[in-house]
């Protein structure tokens, strides 16, 4: 039996020890625990057995009733069959096919003064133009030594 004391020493270190590592003492304990039943376990007994064996005691072996089997009359004269009127094929007409409506063209609204003004910036700043070469640097050792490429747009007026 813990005392007082001890205890409050434990759960003091409990608290001290932060969550995440109170859960991993714990989840450890109960591994343990599982460990410790050796794969084994108990064998439950069966609650009904003693029900089952005391009733074949008292009602003992009796044998079942035979089937008695009920044999009828069969009339076996069936009556004669009554032909059905079957009714003539006719032609069937071939289907038509229907009329398809030709499509007409959606008109195509025109563009706001607003939609027209950023075509013309997007058309402007894409448009080829006369760009000077790029400068040739000179690196030092410590720079990089690959190949740069110039890439670069020019925006509209």
């Amino acid at each position: 039996m813990m005392s007082l004391r001890s205890w409050k020493t434990f759960s003091q270190a409990l608290v001290d020890m932060g969550i995440s590592r109170l859960i991993a003492v714990v989840i450890a304990l109960m591994l343990a625990a599982v460990a410790c039943a050796g794969g084994q376990s108990a064998s439950t007994p069966d609650a009904g057995a003693p029900v089952e064996a005391s009733i074949r005691q008292e009602v003992g072996a009796e044998p079942t009733a035979a089937p008695v089997g009920v044999v009828s009359q069969v009339n076996s004269t069936t009556p004669e069959p009554i032909p059905t009127n079957t009714p003539v094929p006719t032609d069937t007409q071939l289907p038509k096919p229907t009329d398809t409506p030709e499509p007409t063209p959606t008109p195509t609204p025109a563009p706001s003064p607003l939609e027209m003004m950023w075509n013309q910036r997007f058309e402007e700043a894409f448009a080829p133009s006369d760009c000077p070469e790029p400068i040739k640097l000179e690196l030092g050792d410590d720079n990089y030594k690959g190949q740069l490429i110039d890439t670069h747009f020019h925006m509209s007026r």
